[in-house]
């Protein structure tokens, strides 16, 4: 189909299916060396548009993250505030359970 599409040896493939089949298959064949190409474009032209929709709409979900960091930091706790001091000595004991792999 895509060798008929490009119009390359087309006509040789066209001449073995009407000696084959039907004098009439050219129809088939110059419907398809016309409308093939628009559906081959088309189909490239959904695929671009596709991708640049999700890569917009993804630069806008990272410039709103952006903006509402700008508006209010993240506050971290400091290890020597009482959540932060054990979220350390946790995190530690867990470190130290964990097996060497040296």
């Amino acid at each position: 189909i895509f060798q008929i599409m490009t119009d390359e040896g087309w006509y040789a493939i066209m001449s073995h299916a009407m000696g084959a089949y039907n004098p009439g298959i050219f129809v088939y064949f110059v419907t398809l060396m016309f409308v093939g190409p628009i559906f081959a474009i088309q189909l490239f032209l959904v695929v671009i548009s596709t991708q640049y929709a999700i890569t917009k709409e993804t630069l806008n979900l990272l410039d709103a993250q952006a903006k509402a960091l700008e508006e209010k930091p993240v506050e971290y706790d400091a290890p020597h505030s009482p959540g932060g001091a054990e979220l350390y000595l946790s995190s530690a004991t867990l470190l130290d359970e964990l097996p060497n792999n040296r």
